[in-house]
Order: C-alpha cells, then structure tokens, then sequence
C-alpha cells in the first residue's frame, strides 16, 4: 500500500514537472518572441532618436535666432524711443506764437500779390 502512495506522488510529481517544463518552455518562446520584436524594432528607434535630435538642434538654432530677432527689435525701439523723444523736445521748442505771427505777416505780403495776378486771369 505504501509502494502505491508513493506511486501515486511520484506520478503526480511526474505530472507536475511535465506541466513546469512546459510552461517554461512556453514562457521561454514568449521571451524570444519579445527580444525579437526588441531588437527588429532597435532601428525605427534609433532613427527616431537622431530624429529627434535634428529636431531638437533646429529648434536650439531658431531658438537663438528668435533672441536675437528679439534683442534687436528691444534695440530699435530705444533707438526709436530717443528718435521720437528728440523730436518731440524740438516740437517743444518751437515758438509757436512767432510762428503765428510768420504765417500772418507773410499772408499779408502775399495777398496783394495774389490779388494781382488773379486780374489776369
């Protein structure tokens, strides 16, 4: 009787190891399977990578050439800054009422001028 238990777990043990075995061996084909995708996917990887870095130096030169744009823009409005600062100090300093007084006086000599060569028309 006890030849027959041991038996009985020695067959059981037997079945046991037979279905290890076999999900080892089914874990074992799915590890290949997944390095095998691994590694015929490497490239397009790799490609992407130096893609990406293309990318990524482009965009460092437009970033550069976007601060200078940007500096050179701050400088022309200073420039401009000053430009329209002078000019409006130089406004300020006209005398106006003299101006007036221009405009009327030269008025006056050229009316009688005017009214002269408007006979001949």
């Amino acid at each position: 009787m006890e030849q027959d238990k041991t038996l009985e777990l020695l067959e059981e043990m037997k079945r046991i190891n037979q279905k290890t075995l076999m999900h080892q061996r089914m874990a074992t084909i799915l590890l290949i399977i997944f390095v095998i995708a691994v590694v015929s996917m490497l490239p397009n990887v790799v490609s992407t990578l130096n893609t990406a870095k293309v990318t990524l130096e482009h965009m460092n030169d437009a970033v550069t050439e976007v601060e200078t744009a940007i500096a050179s823009v701050q400088t022309l409005t200073e420039e401009g800054s000053t430009g329209i600062t002078a000019a409006i100090e130089k406004i300020n300093e006209l005398d106006i009422e003299t101006l007036n007084d221009a405009i009327t006086d030269l008025s006056e000599v050229v009316k009688p001028m005017a009214d002269f060569f408007g006979r001949f028309k």
